[in-house]
């Protein structure tokens, strides 16, 4: 037959001690790794530049990259090239002069648009903003990348 064992007060406060350091190690893991750097700060000062319908332009973009043009990969090169033409058209409307990294991929020739501008009172400091224009078959992107794009 098996023995009754007792749990002592010892056992009891080694083990609180134990998961209390694994707590400890977890919290510094995610402050370290895992949470951004820094301190969130507006990019524009309160009240300056505001667009009143910004939510609607950003609903008007998505609408025509997942809707009007939709599926954007390789196995449908037409919309990958409409979505990249839409999208060099967006920045120059912006006042942004995009120019094309071309490469092949499964034997298509696609494109990264590249835009560059200086800044006036930092231009030494580099700010790179990235997003992927492409779909998964079978997907309109609008989400992944739909919303990283508008």
């Amino acid at each position: 037959m098996g023995r009754l064992r007792f749990v002592t007060r010892g056992a009891v406060m080694r083990l609180a001690i134990l998961l209390g350091a694994l707590l400890l190690v977890v919290t510094c893991a995610w402050n370290r790794c895992i949470r951004m750097p820094g301190r969130a700060r507006p990019s524009v000062p309160p009240g300056e530049g505001k667009r009143p319908d910004l939510a609607g332009e950003l609903r008007r973009d998505l609408t025509v990259l997942a809707g009007e043009i939709g599926e954007r990969h390789v196995g449908r090169p037409e919309n990958l090239r409409r979505a990249k033409d839409w999208i060099a058209a967006e920045l120059a409307a912006a006042g942004w002069t995009a120019r094309e990294e071309k490469y092949e991929a499964d034997g298509v020739v696609v494109a990264n648009l590249v835009a560059e501008r200086r800044g006036t009172e930092r231009p030494e400091e580099i700010l790179i903003v990235g997003a992927h224009y492409d779909t998964v078959p079978d997907c309109p992107g609008a989400n992944d990348n739909g919303t990283g794009v508008v």
